[in-house]
């Protein structure tokens, strides 16, 4: 799954992708965590536009009694009727600097260890698959790749920049599958400090590494 991420200057490979300006009110937030609004690229009036959404995702025709949820999972997210529109008419993608994963105890460890994954260029950072409907958002996730497994056995999908376009607005669902099946690895990982576990908890410290990189 994808629960917590960071992003800590303004999204420079979407602007640059999409000739957006740079926002004059970005803050960095280095613990993003599921119901805080996040900020994601989507078409609007057919162009390509940055705008806010929640991170919890729920369909607009849903039941008083259906969950909002935080991820899709890839391999079910053309059949399942909770996420078949917006896969096919509402896809965003979601700059993030790097994201958190908690990974399990090896032998001689007590609890689960905070890792921060980020690309080998931090100033751009990643695009995360997205999909939204109306003010909510969910992050689509795949299984591990090799070098992700040993920290969890899911991550991210992760959107190419030869790819973010065709993702925000194609509607032929064999083009996405493809875009889906050529997402991205991810390139670094260290352990970071278990204040990350507290939601309210935002700051650069968070980042700094306390140990050595997994990979």
């Amino acid at each position: 799954m994808c629960g917590r991420f960071a992003l800590i200057n303004n999204p420079l490979l979407l602007m640059t992708l999409f000739d957006l300006p740079p926002m004059q009110d970005f803050v960095p937030v280095y613990n993003i965590a599921p119901s805080f609004r996040v900020l994601a690229a989507h078409v609007k009036d057919e162009q390509v536009a940055l705008g806010k959404f929640a991170w919890n995702y729920r369909p607009h025709w849903a039941k008083q009694n259906m969950k909002s949820v935080i991820n899709a999972r890839v391999e079910t997210v053309f059949e399942k009727p909770y996420f078949r529109g917006a896969i096919k008419y509402h896809r965003c993608l979601v700059p993030a600097t790097g994201f958190y994963e908690w990974k399990p105890p090896e032998a001689g460890e007590k609890g689960k260890t905070p890792v921060f994954i980020h690309p080998e260029k931090m100033e751009e950072g990643f695009l995360l698959a997205g999909l939204y409907d109306g003010e909510g958002m969910a992050i689509c996730t795949r299984e591990a790749s090799d070098r992700m497994r040993r920290i969890h056995d899911r991550m991210p999908v992760i959107i190419s920049r030869d790819d973010a376009e065709m993702w925000l607005r194609s509607q032929e669902t064999t083009e996405v599958k493809e875009i889906l099946d050529r997402a991205l690895d991810v390139d670094h990982a260290f352990p970071v400090s278990r204040d990350v576990n507290s939601p309210a908890t935002n700051s650069a410290d968070l980042l700094e590494p306390t140990g050595k990189p997994y990979f």
